[in-house]
């Protein structure tokens, strides 16, 4: 279903629960372009938690990335929190969103290894936990409980393409917290599982699938709208030194152009998973 980028998440208060420094923009940067040049965002109010704030990565660095010294992650969360806040500004307007650090160690921090592949981080998904991801999910999951009990509320977290561990975690946090406070009478806000990008231009068929089934098992429905994908892949490499790589615009113009072919239209589009409207309170 193809909508505007203002029918796709109608709700007042928008909250991204962005896994890392960068991810605003790989998941929700189209659609907030796209408001902004229609003029939209004066009506919506923006929270960003960024779940995994401690963080000591910068691309292609090699083995500084098992660097997990105090040093190394102040002087990484240091540049990775001044780029985001960089681009948030450019994106929503200096002052125009709340800002939240969820304080919890990257994937990385933890000792994960990286993957030898274009994209280097790890995935995994519930047999690959550790007890430290199974803390995270447990924390998080009581906190998005608060979350989801906001009215005229969307909780955008990410749809976990490619299974990077940490956009799972969060994922699947969201996911049970959301079961939870349904079950108790307690759900009010609207939940969105965003593709994130480039790891929804970069998976296979077999990875497409595996969300596909999520969305299946969960009843959601598929929310396509027009988005300029080179206009998010420049400001994520202007405004991410630390982080771009080529792959960025690989993956950001593939996840386009593959929507765009699932939905027939000639123009490049973005998606996002939505509960039916009637399943909140």
């Amino acid at each position: 279903m193809i909508l505007t980028p203002a029918a796709a998440l109608p709700e007042s208060n928008i909250v991204i629960l962005s896994p890392h420094f960068d991810d605003v923009p790989c998941m929700l940067g189209g659609w907030i372009l796209a408001m902004r040049d229609s003029c939209g965002l004066a009506s919506r109010r923006f929270r960003v938690v960024v779940v995994f704030s401690k963080s000591n990565y910068t691309c292609r660095a090699g083995e500084a990335n098992y660097d997990s010294s105090p040093e190394r992650i102040r002087a990484v969360t240091g540049t990775r929190l001044s780029e985001d806040c960089s681009c948030l500004d450019e994106l929503l307007g200096a002052n125009n969103y709340l800002y939240e650090l969820g304080l919890e160690e990257e994937c990385l921090v933890r000792g994960n290894r990286l993957t030898d592949s274009a994209f280097e981080f790890p995935h995994g998904t519930y047999e690959d936990f550790d007890a430290a991801d199974w803390a995270i999910l447990g924390r998080m999951e009581a906190r998005i409980g608060d979350l989801l009990a906001m009215r005229d509320a969307a909780i955008v977290v990410p749809a976990a393409y490619r299974e990077h561990k940490d956009h799972f975690i969060v994922r699947e946090a969201a996911r049970r917290s959301r079961a939870i406070a349904a079950r108790e009478g307690r759900l009010r806000a609207s939940l969105y599982y965003q593709e994130d990008k480039p790891y929804a231009g970069l998976g296979d068929d077999a990875e497409r699938e595996r969300v596909r089934a999520f969305a299946r098992e969960e009843g959601l429905r598929e929310l396509a709208y027009a988005v300029d994908p080179l206009a998010v892949a420049a400001l994520v490499e202007a405004r991410y030194p630390s982080q771009y790589e080529p792959i960025y615009l690989e993956g950001i113009v593939a996840a386009a152009e593959r929507v765009s072919a699932e939905e027939g239209s000639n123009l490049p589009l973005d998606r996002v998973l939505a509960y039916p409207r009637d399943s909140t309170g």
